[in-house]
């Protein structure tokens, strides 16, 4: 005779079942960002150090950030600056060439102008003084250090909601960074 299934085994599956499709609703969310988001390249001081346990990366500072903190701790006092750990979103303004820079704090409700596109950004805790508009970090396959280390940009995609993920890097002309095929 079979035994009868048990409810934690039950429930344990359907936990399981709920958290992949969670994920891949969150992949296919990021793909079709990847696919038809605006194009926003944001100005970027590319480090790029060696994690022994990562391997290479490059670890990306956002002129955009920088901005960005520069008008909250205007905005707002330190102790209120600490306390706001939401969402929050940022009016970014194309200056030609899909290259943007920081304008403004979005208000609720507010009209974008031509040209102004929103961009979504987290303060990081543990400090008043960092908030994150997206990926710290690049990472890369050994020997590409000297191809990586000429990026001026990094090209985001970005969608109506100010939603963003990191597509690529680019250089001082705006070309994009890509390694070269290998040949067999």
């Amino acid at each position: 005779m079979k035994k009868p299934a048990s409810w934690p085994r039950i429930l344990c599956c359907l936990a399981l079942a709920f958290f992949l499709a969670g994920y891949n609703i969150s992949i296919a969310a990021k793909e079709t960002l990847l696919e038809q988001g605006t194009v926003m390249l944001l100005e970027l001081r590319p480090v790029d150090p060696l994690s022994l346990l990562q391997g290479f990366y490059m670890a990306l500072d956002y002129e955009a950030e920088r901005e960005i903190v520069r008008e909250m701790k205007e905005l707002f006092r330190d102790e209120e600056f600490q306390e706001r750990r939401e969402r929050h979103l940022a009016v970014m303004r194309d200056t030609g060439d899909r290259v943007y820079e920081f304008s403004r704090l979005y208000s609720e409700g507010e009209a974008l102008a031509p040209g102004e596109h929103l961009l979504a950004f987290k303060i990081v805790h543990g400090g008043f003084d960092r908030v994150s508009i997206g990926a710290g970090s690049y990472f890369f396959e050994e020997g590409y250090e000297e191809l990586y280390s000429r990026a001026s940009y990094a090209e985001f995609r970005v969608d109506e909601k100010g939603n963003s993920v990191l597509a690529q890097l680019r250089d001082d002309d705006l070309r994009v960074i890509a390694r070269p095929e290998k040949s067999d």
